[in-house]
């Protein structure tokens, strides 16, 4: 008598078929979980954003955003960021405003980190970023009275 021990080619054809569905499954995911991740990261940082933005307010200093063009908000003299991402010094922002004055981290609204929309529809007086799978989108409305307005898609 011969006593054979072992797998088939059919069970070890089977093992690897099931072995690469769950693979696959997970790797799927992975790619959701990560996308949320980074979701919810922004989130996050546009909470910040807005917490800082009503701090700065709050502390006595003036909105610091006067004049808007499609790609950007300037407060004279100060500085910000062109349409093409470049930081300079030739005009004001939100972002560099709120900076100086410890609102805010180095560089955290710009445009190559957090990809704002260049809509060239959109109102006066609105700072507007957008980011993510999800499409993250924020903006404050600063009106005459210093109302907030807010909103998150």
């Amino acid at each position: 008598m011969k006593s054979t021990s072992g797998f088939t080619i059919v069970e070890i054809i089977m093992a690897i078929c099931i072995i690469g569905i769950i693979s696959a499954i997970s790797v799927v995911s992975y790619h959701k979980l990560r996308e949320n991740a980074y979701d919810a990261v922004a989130k996050e940082t546009l909470h910040q954003v807005e917490t800082a933005f009503k701090a700065y307010v709050a502390g006595g200093n003036k909105v610091p955003m006067k004049h808007y063009k499609y790609h950007g908000f300037y407060d004279s003299p100060g500085g910000g960021w062109n349409e093409d991402g470049v930081k300079t010094y030739s005009g004001g922002g939100i972002g560099l405003a709120m900076h100086k004055a410890n609102y805010l981290p180095n560089d955290l609204l710009n445009p190559l980190k957090n990809g704002p929309k260049k809509d060239p529809y959109l109102k006066n007086n609105i700072a507007f970023v957008t980011c993510g799978k999800n499409k993250v989108f924020f903006y404050i409305e600063v009106k005459a009275s210093s109302e907030f307005q807010r909103r998150f898609r």
